[in-house]
């Protein structure tokens, strides 16, 4: 099975650091006859609750952990990988590249959400998941790009974010939308849909 960690340490051709241990992988579920104690595991780890049943970290997995690439947002392809900046983000939602790959984004830049998708090596670039801290997502390009539109045109009306996520509008915010009810009770029932969430964070 071609893990998140194998693309991603293919794809920045990384030299693995080997280990002697056979077993099963913690973060990826793996089988193993190359791997490391899961000793190694910090004892500050924070998402212990997320591991696998297993006993060793694989060598690619062990390469993802010491990275410390939770810290950051990005995206791994075949033979490419690169760290999101929050500018590209939008971009490269809409426009993935092609398929095996996998995109993992922040906004905390201290959550281990990327043992979340693990095992989410993404084949289509039109539906696919991503990973949003601990949250999994579920991205329709098509969807993404008319949410993201209209927060576009919401933002410009100076309407706040917070007001987008909440639906709870000021009432100046009214007077900006032309008192258009169809289109605050629309925003309305978008409040809560994790797509909805992203197109505003990117937007």
């Amino acid at each position: 099975m071609l893990t998140l960690s194998k693309l991603i340490c293919t794809a920045r051709e990384v030299t693995l650091e080997l280990g002697d241990v056979a077993g099963t992988c913690v973060f990826c579920g793996s089988g193993t006859t190359q791997g490391h104690h899961k000793k190694i595991i910090s004892d500050n780890f924070t998402a212990g609750n997320r591991l696998c049943d297993g006993d060793v970290v694989c060598p690619e997995c062990k390469h993802v952990y010491n990275d410390r690439l939770y810290k950051n947002a990005w995206v791994a392809a075949c033979s490419w990988f690169k760290e999101l900046k929050r500018v590209d983000t939008k971009d490269t939602l809409l426009n993935p590249p092609e398929p095996p790959f996998g995109i993992y984004i922040t906004q905390t830049w201290k959550t281990q959400g990327w043992i979340n998708i693990i095992d989410r090596v993404q084949e289509s670039r039109t539906n696919y998941i991503i990973g949003f801290d601990y949250d999994i997502i579920n991205v329709d390009t098509q969807k993404l790009g008319e949410y993201c539109n209209l927060v576009t045109e919401l933002l410009e009306k100076k309407i706040m974010k917070t007001e987008l996520q909440t639906g709870q509008f000021k009432a100046k915010s009214y007077e900006k939308l032309g008192y258009d009810m169809e289109l605050i009770e629309k925003i309305k029932t978008l409040v809560g849909n994790p797509l909805w969430n992203l197109a505003i964070f990117v937007s």
